[in-house]
């Protein structure tokens, strides 16, 4: 993958969580059906986050397959009631985004997205985001587009669903620029300015757990038909790219 628009995540993704990387305590938990969340961190001047969560009865790449269908994502993301594909070149898209960012501190806010102050609150956004195979699984990962990249934006994301003791793991990352970080590094002590945005990101952790566990919610309340029919699609746009 050597273009252009997959520069900055393959740096940043590099060093994204993976399960190796758990403690006994954290993979104990992961294994009783809790929804693991690591230590947020600030690093190069991004926030990073990251959830583990293991199904024992998933199948991985049905739950890719989920995931891939774009404008699916609105029945299980929070906040985010509408997602549309804006172009599509084989495996890789670009996905509109419209998001209402007070679910991330108000999550029983879902129930009012019909309302006109949700939707008066909400902005929109782009990414590009693509499929992977990966050992055992598939991976979808997204980054913003590369003109907004060259001004100096940055975020670099991935859902990961991987075969584990006969289930899924799902591994979730995400290292964004956190909003602000630049100016107010030269105006607060360092101490606080860490305190501030590792909340800030203890937050964005809930919101991507939420996001998680609504991946498994949806999948247990679709057909199989319609599970096997997203896995197809999957499985046509990676081979449609070799």
């Amino acid at each position: 993958m050597s273009d252009e628009v997959w520069r900055d995540w393959l740096e940043v993704g590099s060093t994204f969580a993976r399960i190796g990387g758990l403690t006994d305590e954290q993979r104990a938990a992961l294994h009783r059906g809790e929804t693991v969340k690591t230590d947020v961190v600030i690093r190069d001047g991004l926030l990073w986050g990251s959830i583990f969560r293991f199904d024992p009865n998933g199948r991985p790449r049905q739950l890719a397959g989920m995931f891939y269908d774009f404008e699916g994502q609105a029945r299980y993301v929070p906040g985010m009631p509408v997602v549309r594909v804006v172009t599509r070149a084989g495996k890789r898209s670009r996905v509109f985004h419209r998001i209402n960012p007070i679910v991330f501190l108000w999550p029983g806010a879902d129930r009012f997205q019909s309302s006109w102050w949700f939707r008066a609150g909400m902005y929109s956004y782009e990414l590009d985001e693509e499929v992977f195979e990966e050992p055992g699984g598939h991976s979808i990962r997204w980054t913003i587009p590369l003109a907004k990249q060259v001004l100096g934006g940055r975020e670099n994301g991935e859902i990961m669903f991987t075969e584990h003791e006969g289930g899924a793991l799902i591994t979730y990352n995400n290292a964004t620029a956190p909003f602000g970080y630049a100016q107010l590094k030269w105006l607060l002590p360092k101490r606080l300015l860490a305190w501030l945005y590792r909340s800030l990101g203890g937050i964005a952790q809930d919101y991507y757990r939420r996001t998680v566990d609504g991946v498994l919610r949806v999948a247990g309340e679709l057909s199989a038909e319609q599970l096997e029919a997203d896995e197809a699609r999957l499985l046509e746009d990676l081979q449609g790219s070799r």
